[in-house]
């Protein structure tokens, strides 16, 4: 049973070029083991490969993956990546069956937008290691430090604590990778192991035979601390690359956090010649995102009143337009009643506007022609009188 939609891939800011995405439908199936934990596995695929050009919508069709839905408690789950890249742009999550394609459904749109990439130290990481850590197996990290050595990606660990009348020097290898759990959207970044990882016990006072029998049993010890060590890892990395995203969001004009099915993503995950980490994050949804950020901030509202709707769909939210008449606004209609009232009434009354021109590229053009332009040539000799007035 085929599925058609389409999908559509923007940048943040700049004009988008030319994007190889690789769509795959994942087929999920679902168990419950004797704990009744309820486990997700990726059983099979179905891929299909497309250029999406310039953020208009492009055209895909898969030819089977529908059929994994046929399966007696298997599910299914949309991801789009930027070919080259392991991390996905999307995930859908779970899915039970698959919305009607666009783009006579555009709710169905598979809608991307690629954010700046952000960068975290090897400050920034050590900082987000709490110390001390307690393991699952009551055992305590004390002190942890990481370190790289660029260009390579991995990262070595190096932590202590105290281990009856011994103490322990534990070391790790591992890499931090984009998630591709289909499932727990939450997670989109991962600490692997790069290797099995060591454990050194050195004696303290009188612990000179328990330090040789634990050093001989090392090996017992050492996976236990590995998996307590990278879901500690993990989970800090993900709160922090959501926070990132959300300030790479904010920075193209997104407040107030993502919207209702808007989902955060990580495409690549590198390592700079300073040892700093980079993640290249994405935005994306079903349907419009600039629709959804529009239904999300009511007008009239504290983070309502930063955006500028109709050129924030007609043009983008890192546009020079939308950052000139954000500008023009706030320094210049601002300071007088008059423009205030204008300010007021255009909030009251341009967001259905906006949800409209959001959903057609023509109106889209329309839009940046006939409205935006001429608004940001008159801001732009607002800008250059008042400099003038300055010199």
């Amino acid at each position: 049973m085929p599925y058609s939609s389409e999908v559509r891939v923007g940048v943040a800011s700049g004009t988008a070029s030319t994007v190889d995405v690789s769509l795959i439908l994942w087929e999920l199936s679902t168990t419950v083991d004797n704990a009744n934990r309820v486990r997700h596995r990726q059983v099979d695929s179905d891929q299909v490969a497309v250029q999406a050009a310039g953020g208009t919508p492009t055209p895909f069709s898969f030819t089977r993956g529908p059929d994994f839905l046929a399966n007696s408690n298997h599910s299914i789950s949309l991801a789009a990546y930027q070919s080259g890249n392991p991390g996905p742009m999307f995930r859908s999550g779970r899915l039970e069956t698959l919305p009607a394609g666009s783009p006579g459904n555009p709710a169905a749109l598979v809608d991307v937008m690629l954010l700046e990439h952000q960068r975290f130290t090897l400050a920034d990481i050590n900082a987000m290691i709490p110390m001390p850590m307690t393991l699952p197996d009551g055992n305590i990290i004390t002190s942890a430090t990481l370190s790289s050595a660029p260009p390579s990606r991995e990262l070595t660990l190096v932590a202590t604590g105290p281990y009856g009348a011994t103490t322990y020097t534990y070391t790790l290898s591992f890499t931090i990778d984009p998630s591709d759990d289909q499932v727990d959207l939450t997670s989109v970044l991962t600490a692997t192991a790069a290797g099995s990882g060591s454990i050194v016990f050195t004696a303290g006072p009188g612990g000179g035979f328990q330090a040789f029998i634990d050093n001989i049993f090392a090996g017992l010890f050492v996976g236990q601390i590995t998996t307590g060590v990278l879901a500690a890892i993990t989970a800090q990395l993900n709160g922090a690359a959501a926070a990132a995203g959300a300030a790479a969001a904010a920075a193209a004009g997104a407040f107030g956090g993502l919207p209702a099915g808007v989902v955060l993503g990580v495409r690549l995950v590198g390592v700079a010649s300073n040892g700093d980490i980079v993640m290249g994050p994405a935005i994306a949804s079903f349907g419009s995102i600039v629709e959804k950020f529009l239904a999300a901030i009511p007008p009239g509202t504290k983070d309502g009143s930063k955006v500028c709707f109709i050129a924030t769909a007609a043009c983008g939210y890192g546009s020079i337009e939308v950052s000139t008449l954000r500008s023009f606004r706030d320094d210049c209609l601002s300071k007088s009643a008059l423009g205030r009232g204008f300010v007021a009434s255009y909030e009251r009354v341009s967001p259905p506007f906006a949800a409209l021109i959001a959903k057609s590229r023509v109106l889209r053009a329309v839009a940046r022609r006939l409205v935006v332009a001429p608004a940001y040539r008159i801001a732009n000799r607002a800008f250059a009188r008042r400099s003038r007035q300055r010199c």
